[in-house]
Order: C-alpha cells, then structure tokens, then sequence
C-alpha cells in the first residue's frame, strides 16, 4: 500500500508542529501585539506544519484550503494578487491547492470562506526509499525472515530470478488456462465465473498509482490508456507506461487483469513447491518445462493509469491524489470513457475519516456511478486504524490475508528448500495479515468491508534492466485490485441490469465468507469469493441502490477499541493477561483508557512457553499503541518479537526495551490520554500454539496540585484572545486539556500560544503547546520572566463547542 512515509520518524518530526524559526516570528507579530499587560491576536486558521514551514527558507509553501463552497473567484484572486500559484481548484471536493509566498499564508487563511488552510503534505511509498536494491523498496530471495516480515507492511516486492523461464503472452479470456489452486483466481472463486463467459471485458478500471507498463507480457492488449500526473512530468522520466516507472501500478494492474503464463523447467522449485502444495500436476506445453498461468481475478478489463508517484516510488501531494480522483470522474462524465471503476493502493492517516477532502472526492466518484476500491492500510494490528482515503462511506475498503499455498510457496522460494514453507505456515485455514488495518472508523462504522489476498502475491513486475519480470509482494496494495478484479466481473454482467457501485459493493460483502476466528473489525465480511458475489448480485430484486450518506458531522464518542478492557484500578495493582496455546497468527486485543496524569506503562513477559519449535522461530509479536488513531505513525511498540521473559517500559518520550527479543521497533512519544490499545500476537509464522503471561502496570502521577486554573469553551477557528498567568522564579509548567480528546470522535485539537517578557522588556513566543499531542504541556524555564501570556485556539473542533481547562504550576520558590 502506499501511505504516509511514517516509519522510524522521531518525535519532533511527527508530533511537534510548531518550530519557530526568526523568519516565522517577524511574521506572527504582523499579526498581533502584546501591549500594556494585554493581548489582541486574531489566530490565522493555519496547520501547525504549515506554520512551521513559513519559517523556513523556502520563499513559497504548498498549501491545501479547504472552503466553504465552489465559489473560489475572490480566494482565487488573492491568491494571485499576492504572487502565489493556484494547482488544483477541485470541482467535486470543495477546496484548492496552492503555491503561496509565505507571507500571505495568513491573510489568506482570514479570508471568507475559508474554513482551513494546511500544508499540502507529500504522501509516499510506505516503503519509503524504492530504488531496485534498497530493503523495503524490493528484497532478493534469500532474505532472512525478519527482515521479510518486518518490510511486508511497506508493500515490498520479492523478485523471481527470470534465467531459464520463458514468459508468454495468454488469452485474456482465459480459454488457454488450466485452472491451478495456487493463483488468486482461483483461491477467490474467479474462475467459476470465467466458465460463464464472463472475463471482465467491456469493464474498465481506472488504476491511480505509479503507472501501468503496458507492454508487459502479462498486460497485453488491457491497457487503452493513461496519463501522467506526478512530478516526472517535464522529465525524460515522464510518462505513465515507461519501463523506468516503479513497479508497484503494474503489479496492481497484473492482480486486477493480467493473463499471462510463465514456462519453469519442469524440475524448479516452484513448480516443485506449487505442485506439492496444490496436489496438482502443472499442465506441460514443451519438453522439460512446466506451465503456471498467472492471471488476474478479470482478465479482460480494459486499463487506464494515472500515475501520481514518481518514478521513484517517492512523494505524491495530497492534492495530487484527490485531483486524480477528480479526474478520473472526468474521463466518464467529460471525455465520455466509460470507467466503471477505481483502484487505489493508496493511503494515509486522517483526524475525521470519511469526512476529509479525500473522502469527499471518493464519494463523488461514486455518485457518478464509479465504484471506488481502497486499501484498507497497513497499520494494523491494533483497532481503530482505518485512514483515509479507507474511511470514505462509500469505498469498498479491503484487508489483506494470507493464504495457506501462496505462503508456502514463497517460503520454499525465499529459503531454497522445498517443503520449508509447511513449517512456517502450519493451518490450512487464512489468515486476516498481522499488518492489515483494523477498524471501526472512530465514528463507529464497519471498516474494512471485506477481505482479499494480500500476501505474496505473485504478479507482474519491471525494472528498466527486466521490464518482462514477475515478482511475489504483500501488502493492502496487493489485496485491494484483488477485489477489485471481483467487482469488474460483476460489473460486466451488472451493467446490463443497471446494478450501481452500492449495488457491487452489497454483492462483494454478501458474498464473502468469514474467515475463522477474526472479527468484522479485522477482516470486514469475510474473504470474497467472486462467483458467491455473482450469485449475490443476480439475487438482488432491486438495482441503482444509493448508499445512505453520512451526517455532515458527528458529534457521539469515539468507538471504543474491540478486544478485552483493562480497568484503571486493576492496571494500578499489575494485570496479568494469561495467554494459552495462542495459534498461529492469532491475536487477543486488549485496551485501557489512559488518563491525565499517567507517568508510566510497563509490560513485563515470564512464562514463555514456545511449543514446538523446530525452525526456532516461535516467538510472540507484541504492539502496544498510542491514542492516535488512523495511523502507525504512534505505535510506542511495533511488531516486536518476544521469545521468553522480556520487559517494556514506557514513559514520556521514552519507550525502552529488555530481555529475550528481536526485530524491536520503539518510538519515543507523549503519554497522551485516549485509548491504548495492547496486542499480543502469536507470529504468524511460528511453528505451534505458544503460551505466556503479561503483565501490565500503570503508575500515575498523583500530584494535582496547581497554582492557577483556567478554563472555558472555544468553537472552531476561535481564540481565547491572550490572558496573563503567573510564574515562578524558575519559570512556569503549563498543561492544556479538552474534552474531545483522542477518546471521542470527532477529536478536537486545541492549541496554546505562550507570549512572554523578559526583564529586559524584550518579547518571545513558545509554540510548543501547539502540537498533536493532547494534553498540550509546556515548560518555560527561566530565571528572567517579567510577564507571561497564553492564548488558546480552538483549532479544529468540528465546529462544536469545546470545553478547555488549563493547569498552571509555578517552577521554583
């Protein structure tokens, strides 16, 4: 999947939003003053990030505004007037992008109709570097197994060494094509479609990701177009079909239509492995070799590429992608092509999913009778990581699992040995992928919808050096044109009834089949089977069904985490959570509510008792989560890989870790009040049931003394206006708190600016108390403070009423 590139970020890249540079003070105070004791500050309706970037040493930002309608002219103008450049202005998002110098940021974010201006933030392969030999971008076979488990969530790719294989070209509608159970289509019910004629064709998919080669072997004939919207445009690298693109559109486009085949003598591994684990022989089409077809779940679907990631895999604006979403809507509404649906790998995290621009753009595609199919993410395994665009009502939203005969085969692939793959993957059932967004959304909904293969998944593959190459890869990005694949069969018959994108998307979930053991949270309705959709839809007595829309705002509690609840009284006395012959790649969630005032988290593991082992991989994978939700960027545990007694501890900015583990992922950041979210997993390639017990402390700082308190109600976009407080001879502790923290949906971010005087009567300002953090806390030391002032922001609370109350304690005598 791609998404925001978060991973081994420190925390003042992720949570502080305000670093204050000179350039950026010169222009705060062209805004307000301080004076006599007093303050007047009009607060511009400005991101903590963008605010952070004007004082930088770049001349001009990009921004994203949002607005109140379509009426951009006089926003337009200003923006014009003040030397800036409009992008994007969006016809069916009501908002624009922009270049803006950085000292109109502000008069613009004052002008009517704006409701907020952010910085327009690069996303990007979540496997951030994607050059052809960087880990996380592609690993070679051979790799050692944490390092494959570890870059699975960042959609890697694993290439097959193409020496001695022969790759043809098949019938996109698949009459040459013996049925194998190793390939997708054949694991999802495809080809019980295909045998009524049915291929995907007169279905056309629209694919927004790094491009489409569409001379690949396994493409041929599928792709009728595209276009090229990324950064490479003016480059000798632009272009949506070139070699040099990066994989990853291609191997999505290979999951959704490709129909080719790949000629293996007849004593390789993988035929070795494929025919072991299926119990089938692969059909033989020349002496000595052995043939796998590779086809997409719709085969014959027509192909148009959007390419908005460069062809290094790197950023794409946020901007970008609701602009080729938008024009995506064009191509059916104004350039008269027929496109029934879109496949987008793509995804970030967001503070009011469903509701964002992203999501508007989706739900418009929608509306003109497009179905729109998402990745679910790959922040998983803790709930209440769905993101954006995965939230947009009415997405089809798909989770990733693993199979039992695609795993297998990678294995002995990967190790060179075959049968490996049975000892890493030891149940015959699937399994919902340990990294594959959970839901609910934060306003309750059922995300994801349902469920496609997402783990190495073998399809199309280039490189400049070997465009005509195939690859295994895992991910969300993987699983979602899997799905996508289901819905343009469904489309090729529905068409003719006048079925609607709610219609297809009913069919796919009516026609999933639970996987057993995971909840709808983890794997929505199940995993699709495309002939049950089929008989799904035909079943359905009425077509054109519209999804209900959502409330323009909500205005209820965040949905708790699923799993076990740990009160707070308990977690103060130790709680230990007694883990019994857990399976393989099983999980058991737990979750407490963690308050102001927490001082620390320990986790303690005793008891390991590991089962069978012969591969020495058994391990448990602990993850323990932040209260922030939509995102993997606040995980304080990651993955970790726990094989006896270990222990973990965190506290403010500091997340340590001991004892008998490996492939350890810390992240140092706040202990912010909201839902933490535990997980602990049995690693999906372990060997056997394994036991243990872990126990989980919280320590609370009981001191609540205060000098001062204030408080009050703030609405969106308002200000308290500046108020005096007092200090100590060693400076000042100030704590802002609100209501709607990371426990409620929508969450509201509040912000606190602090302006002071020296004894020298020279003013500074702090914008430390202006981050994603909830409580806001920031400490000023110094011994020279004449005056200080706080002002507070009500800087998006969803336009309701916020309660605030700030703690002010006195440092020194």
């Amino acid at each position: 999947m791609l998404s925001l590139q978060q991973e081994n970020k420190n925390h003042s890249q992720l949570i502080s939003r305000f670093v204050l540079l000179a350039a950026l003070a010169v222009a705060i105070i062209a805004v307000f003053s301080v004076s006599n004791g007093k303050a007047a500050l009009t607060v511009p309706k400005i991101s903590p990030k963008l605010m952070s970037e004007i004082g930088s040493s770049s001349e001009t930002v990009p921004v994203l505004i949002t607005t109140e309608s379509h009426d951009y002219d006089a926003i337009v103008q200003a923006i014009e007037d003040a030397g800036g450049t409009v992008t994007q202005q969006y016809k069916y998002a009501t908002g624009l992008a922009a270049e803006l110098p950085k000292d109109a940021v502000f008069s613009i974010s004052e002008m009517a109709g704006v409701q907020r201006v952010q910085m327009d933030e690069p996303r990007q392969l979540e496997s951030g570097s994607t050059t052809a030999d960087s880990i996380g971008g592609v690993l070679p076979l051979g790799s050692d197994l944490e390092a494959i488990d570890g870059a699975m969530r960042t959609g890697v790719a694993i290439p097959m060494d193409m020496a001695d294989i022969q790759t043809v070209s098949a019938d996109p509608m698949g009459v040459d094509a013996e049925p194998n159970l190793y390939n997708v289509p054949w694991a999802m019910g495809a080809t019980d479609v295909w045998s009524t004629g049915n291929f995907g064709q007169d279905s056309l998919a629209v694919v927004i990701d790094t491009g489409i080669y569409a001379d690949h072997f396994m493409l041929s004939g599928n792709v009728i177009g595209g276009e090229d919207m990324s950064t490479d445009v003016g480059t000798p690298y632009e272009g949506f079909d070139k070699a040099t693109n990066h994989w990853h559109g291609t191997h999505v486009s290979g999951i959704i239509a490709g129909h080719g085949a790949v000629d293996f003598p007849e004593d390789s591994l993988l035929v070795q492995s494929v025919e072991l684990y299926t119990g089938e022989s692969l059909p033989s089409f020349a002496p000595g070799t052995k043939r796998l077809f590779l086809f997409g779940n719709a085969p014959a679907t027509q192909l148009y590429g959007i390419k908005v990631f460069d062809h290094t895999g790197g950023s794409a604006s946020n901007s970008l992608i609701i602009a080729a979403i938008e024009r995506a809507i064009d191509l059916k509404l104004v350039d008269g092509l027929d496109v029934d649906l879109i496949n987008m790998s793509l995804g970030g995290g967001t503070g009011y999913e469903g509701r964002d621009l992203e999501s508007q753009a989706v739900d418009a595609a929608t509306a003109a009778d497009i179905t729109v199919v998402v990745s679910a993410g790959n922040d998983g395994p803790a709930s209440l990581m769905i993101g954006s665009p995965a939230g947009a009502n009415t997405a089809v939203t798909v989770a990733a699992a693993a199979t039992a005969v695609n795993s297998r085969v990678f294995w002995d692939q990967n190790f060179g040995i075959l049968g490996v793959g049975s000892y890493l993957y030891t149940t015959d059932d699937d399994q919902v992928i340990y990294f594959s967004s959970r839901g609910p959304t934060s306003d309750g909904r059922m995300k994801p919808d349902t469920t496609g293969i997402g783990t190495f998944v073998l399809s199309s593959f280039i490189t400049e050096a070997a465009p005509q190459s195939i690859a295994f890869a895992s991910g969300t990005s993987m699983s979602s044109p899997s799905v996508a694949g289901v819905v343009s069969l469904l489309n090729t018959w529905g068409e003719t009834v006048g079925a609607s994108p709610y219609d297809y998307k009913e069919a796919v979930m009516d026609g999933s089949n639970p996987i057993p053991y995971y909840d709808k949270y983890d794997q929505g309705a199940g995993m699709v089977n495309a002939a049950d959709a089929m008989d799904a839809l035909q079943a359905d007595k009425h077509y054109g069904s519209v999804q209900s829309p959502l409330p323009s705002r909500h205005s209820g509690g965040a949905q708790r985490p699923k799993g076990t609840y740990i009160p707070t009284g308990a977690l103060m006395n130790g709680y230990t959570i007694d883990i019994k012959d857990l399976a393989p790649g099983h999980v058991q969630d737990y979750w407490f509510k963690l308050r102001p005032g927490a001082e620390r988290i320990t986790v303690d593991v005793t008891d390991v008792d590991l089962g069978v082992d012969p591969l020495l991989f058994n391990s448990f994978e602990l993850h323990v989560s932040s209260a922030v939700r939509t995102t993997d960027c606040c995980y304080y545990v990651y993955s970790t890989n726990v094989w006896g007694d270990a222990s973990f501890t965190i506290e403010e900015l500091n997340t340590q870790a001991s004892g008998d583990i490996f492939g350890v992922n810390l992240a140092n950041f706040p202990m912010m009040p909201g839902y933490v979210r535990l997980v602990i997993e049995n690693d999906w390639t372990t060997f056997d049931n394994i036991s243990g017990k872990f126990t989980v402390k919280l320590e609370r700082n009981r001191d609540n003394s205060k000098d001062e308190f204030h408080k009050g109600m703030l609405n969106n976009g308002e200000d308290s206006g500046f108020f005096e407080v007092g200090f100590g001879s060693e400076g000042v502790a100030i704590e802002l708190s609100w209501l709607r923290d990371w426990t409620r949906y929508s969450s509201s971010d509040m912000d606190m600016i602090i302006a002071w005087y020296d004894t020298d009567g020279i003013l500074h300002y702090e914008f430390g108390g202006a981050t994603f953090s909830s409580p806001e806390k920031v400490v000023l030391k110094a011994d020279n403070i004449d005056a200080v002032y706080v002002l507070v922001q009500g800087y998006e609370t969803y336009d309701q009423k916020e309660p605030w109350k700030m703690k002010v304690n006195y440092l020194g005598d």
